[in-house]
């Protein structure tokens, strides 16, 4: 069972029963086809396809920020990959690509997890900006959402209890702009 505290479970909160939030997020996977690290291993893209969603979504880009893992032009040729095989869903969802949030140092001035935020915010934010325009999918910067925010954070990248409301709330209004739903 997927604790209640994260996003996904606010986010359904937020939306309310109209709406049924699936959380198909792993964590410690990338994008990037990395062999035993791969989003696509899982298995739950497939399952998301069998879901038929009207909405999608998707974050994938702060495990790729590892210096044994980043590879920019890898990373953005596969992202428009994946986000070309989400728009052939039948159901033909609305797409949003979510840009990582801000990763903090933690403990004696590291990001944990060998996460590197200068390529989050030097290069995956900016790609992921790109690929959003060339798909055609909507965009929720993460990122400028949680800049300078450290509190927000359990060990400087994983959220705590506030900073799941605050990016639930963020994904929420900009599904509630786009779709014109009134709150």
């Amino acid at each position: 069972m997927r604790p209640l505290a994260c996003y996904p479970a606010q986010l359904q909160e937020l939306l309310g029963a109209k709406y049924r939030v699936m959380n198909y997020g792993v964590s410690g996977r990338t994008l990037t086809d990395v062999p035993e690290r791969s989003y696509r291993d899982t298995g739950y893209l497939d399952m998301v396809k069998m879901q038929s969603p009207d909405i999608l979504v998707v974050m994938l880009g702060t495990n790729d920020s590892k210096e044994d893992v980043w590879d920019a032009q890898r990373y953005q040729e596969e992202y428009v990959a994946l986000v070309e095989e989400l728009q052939a869903i039948e159901s033909e969802p609305d797409i949003y690509l979510m840009i990582p949030p801000e990763a903090f140092p933690y403990e004696d001035g590291v990001i944990v997890y060998g996460i590197n935020n200068d390529i989050i915010h030097d290069e995956i934010r900016h790609i992921v900006r790109a690929v959003s325009e060339e798909t055609g999918v909507g965009l929720i910067d993460l990122y400028a959402v949680t800049e300078n925010h450290p509190e927000y954070f359990v060990d400087g990248v994983h959220p705590n209890e506030q900073g799941y409301q605050v990016l639930a709330k963020a994904v929420y209004e900009q599904i509630v702009e786009d779709r014109g739903i009134v709150k």
